[in-house]
């Protein structure tokens, strides 16, 4: 679930094991839309871990609307 997102980035919580320079594929469940990005800053906080990512193909529309 992405907790914050702009044209360029997004930011969400993951259990996932994500690290910086991470390739990791965003969909969209409510249309088909489907975004690559890399991570680009990675936090962890009291057992918690923030994921921020650059969209790789520009800035995208779909996330900001949706």
């Amino acid at each position: 679930m992405v907790e914050y997102c702009g044209a360029q980035h997004a930011i969400f919580r993951s259990t996932l094991p994500l690290e910086y320079n991470d390739d990791v594929r965003l969909t969209a469940q409510k249309i088909a839309g489907q975004l690559d990005a890399r991570v680009v800053a990675v936090q962890y906080h009291e057992g918690l871990k923030a994921v921020a990512v650059r969209f790789q193909s520009g800035p995208c529309h779909w996330v900001t609307t949706t």
